[in-house]
């Protein structure tokens, strides 16, 4: 948070420089007003720490800009080859590809596991000083879905750090999880996704505790260094985004529930046993490659960027390679929807109550190779 009271700290997300002489602006140069250090960019970090004044923000140029400041300032800060990484193999493509390339080309180990149980065990293997485990909020699309109970005990081993994303989640709670976790706990968010939830900017940040300055110091290092910075032309939107988010992720949440179980569940066309909801975002299982074409017809909006205004449907299973699929266990008729705040339940209601062709059948249709 914050702690220079010299700032002129507004409700507006957008405001001048604040230095009224020279001798102004050389005794406070360190907070020279620029694109990775302003009032503005400070009071939108402050939001983002909304429910833990005992954290620290730093607001980046889009997801995986906070993801990789965070996982290589958090190697950075630690002594050369001092680190193990430990990562579960299903989760985010760009991530995935990150630690392949720290332990490619970069001399850094990295234990791929599939799933919780195996941690233990790589971490006994482990024969470096310190472990950072990087693991994923629980979301649709993970089966091997890491709870409560092994974050807490990834966090309570000594010289251990997690690094969770929550790029499909948003900043909220992030006190509750800090406070739980302790110090050695970080969280990488999306903010392009529900902060914002315009659907029309790119920006990320980390969060972590005041107790890991120095920690902190190389996470902001790399903001510079891979010049991931915020768009300034962003920050009103940012704004707004973050002062409604919490009502309206609570409206999307409750529309995500009504369509999970009164709407997709019933759908002749859905396998049964297959739907499943986190957060604002439901993802099911098709019978053929007609169903999925059905629903996109019907829909209209063919995207990956959750949280926004749209409602939208991605056929993920589809779209992806061989590879992809089978890293993230997926089928290739699994698709998912993403509620946003234009959803129109009755038009949805019509798109999955349709009687198609074979829809007791079940089809594998050639897709991304």
């Amino acid at each position: 948070m914050t702690e220079n009271k010299n700032w002129f700290i507004t409700h507006d997300a957008v405001t001048s420089p604040c230095f009224t002489s020279l001798d102004d602006l050389v005794e406070q140069s360190k907070d020279m007003y620029s694109r990775r250090a302003n009032d503005s960019l400070s009071y939108l970090e402050d939001m983002c720490c909304f429910d833990s004044p005992n954290s620290n923000c730093a607001i980046f140029g889009s997801g995986m800009g906070a993801i990789v400041a965070a996982i290589i300032g958090t190697v950075a800060h630690l002594p050369p080859k001092s680190v193990t990484v430990i990562m579960f193999t299903e989760g985010y493509r760009g991530s995935y590809k990150l630690f392949d390339n720290l332990n490619k080309n970069m001399g850094v180990e990295v234990k791929f596991i599939e799933n919780p149980t195996q941690w233990a065990l790589a971490k006994e293997s482990v024969t470096t000083a310190n472990v950072l485990t990087y693991i994923e909020l629980p979301n649709v699309v993970l089966r091997n879905i890491v709870g409560e109970k092994e974050v807490a005990s990834y966090c309570s081993e000594e010289n251990t750090y997690v690094v969770v994303d929550a790029t499909l989640a948003t900043p909220l709670k992030w006190g509750e999880r800090s406070a739980k976790y302790g110090p050695n706990y970080m969280e990488a968010h999306s903010l392009s996704k529900y902060a914002s939830g315009m659907d029309n900017l790119f920006a990320g940040c980390v969060l972590c505790s005041q107790e890991r300055e120095e920690l902190f110091d190389q996470i902001l290092a790399q903001r510079e260094i891979f010049g991931s910075i915020l768009n300034m032309n962003c920050y009103r939107t940012l704004e707004m985004g973050l002062l409604t988010l919490e009502a309206r992720y609570e409206h999307q949440s409750e529309k995500a529930s009504k369509l999970e179980t009164s709407i997709i569940a019933k759908s002749p066309f859905v396998v049964e046993g297959t739907v499943r909801r986190e957060g604002c975002v439901v993802m099911f299982r098709v019978k053929t490659k007609q169903a999925l074409e059905h629903v996109f017809a019907g829909m209209g909006h063919l995207a990956v960027s959750f949280g926004g205004v749209h409602t939208i449907f991605d056929a993920m299973g589809f779209r992806l390679n061989e590879q992809e699929r089978g890293r993230l266990n997926l089928d290739t008729l699994d698709a998912r929807i993403s509620v946003g705040m234009d959803c129109k339940m009755t038009d949805l209601e019509k798109i999955f109550a349709a009687e198609l062709p074979g829809n007791g059948q079940f089809e594998q249709p050639e897709c991304a190779q």
